[in-house]
């Protein structure tokens, strides 16, 4: 029975397109939900930035930069730290953003100059990302995940 019900689990998730493919086979846990509800929050932070010009970043992201798979990581060793890899089709990596619990909105690690409406993470976290051991939580194609 709780392998049946596990299958449905990872179907009904397949379904919804929210988890990466990768994943769909674990079982989700109470700490697995957990970490899926805090991916969802962070890719979802992506939205309230815009361009100096007023146009939703991810439109920017997808449209100018080719972005179609948004992947959230937390930073292992530093609590509360996640990094967004915006990546293209190929693979290539389009851009990081950072994003701090109790931030109002991710930062750019691309630049030192403000990126896409993303102000330029500082350079604590610009060196933890160099220095991070990241664990990947989930892989969104949309920034408004289901």
């Amino acid at each position: 029975m709780h392998g049946l019900t596990v299958a449905l689990l990872c179907v009904f998730a397949g379904i919804l397109g929210s988890c990466s493919p990768a994943r769909a086979a674990v079982p989700y846990t109470t700490s697995r939900w957990t970490e899926h509800d805090t991916a969802v929050y962070l890719v979802s932070t992506i939205n309230l930035l815009r361009t100096p010009s007023g146009r939703l970043t991810v439109t920017a992201m997808k449209e100018g930069l080719g972005a179609s798979q948004f992947q959230v990581w937390k930073d292992v060793a530093v609590d509360g730290l996640y990094f967004i890899q915006l990546l293209r089709l190929d693979g290539s990596r389009a851009g990081t953003l950072a994003y701090q619990m109790g931030d109002a909105k991710p930062t750019s690690l691309r630049s030192r100059r403000p990126w896409l409406g993303a102000a330029p993470a500082p350079a604590g976290v610009a060196r933890a990302f160099r220095h991070a051991s990241p664990r990947l939580l989930a892989s969104f194609s949309s920034t408004v995940p289901r």
